[in-house]
């Protein structure tokens, strides 16, 4: 919830300004963009807002750096997938080469990825087809990609091949 400024009618000043920012970044990482949302929902200026920020940049106290490095990290743990990560973190307002450079280098996505299927739907793989099909569906909205899915996702038996309930 936003604090209210002492005075309603005039915006606040950037002493003020710099010290919610610094309470917020006491928390959490921030991006650039969700420290200037914050900022002006408390009523600063375009202009305030950006010599504030500015001011934490040259200090070392906003870093879109740490900001991605924390987030994917988190992400991370929460079994998310590469295409997520980077359309989250484009969402924020960072750079591509930012992003890219923030990703982890020579990480096994392959694992990841099964792993958040194994977390989520337990060790068993799927037995037909709708359930590879909803388990693949549930990957590619956490960030993988329909080739990783296609390539590591286990095949039902082929036994339970989809032409099966078809009479002959």
């Amino acid at each position: 919830m936003p604090l209210k400024a002492s005075n309603p009618d005039s915006p606040p000043n950037e002493r003020t300004l710099r010290a919610r920012a610094l309470r917020l970044l006491g928390r959490r990482e921030y991006a650039r963009r969700e420290m200037a949302e914050r900022l002006a929902r408390w009523g600063a200026t375009n202009e305030q807002a950006a010599r504030v920020l500015d001011g934490l940049q040259a200090d070392g106290l906003l870093s879109e750096q740490r900001y991605a490095e924390s987030w994917i990290r988190t992400r991370l743990d929460r079994g998310d997938g590469p295409r997520r990560l980077r359309y989250a973190l484009a969402q924020a307002g960072l750079d591509e080469s930012l992003i890219e450079q923030a990703l982890p280098e020579n990480e096994d996505w392959a694992a990841r990825l099964e792993a958040t299927r194994r977390r989520h739907f337990g060790a068993p793989a799927p037995v037909d087809w709708p359930e590879w099909a909803r388990q693949a569906r549930y990957l590619e909205r956490r960030g993988y990609s329909p080739e990783l899915i296609r390539r590591r996702l286990p095949r039902p038996t082929m036994d339970s091949d989809p032409g099966d309930d078809v009479l002959e």
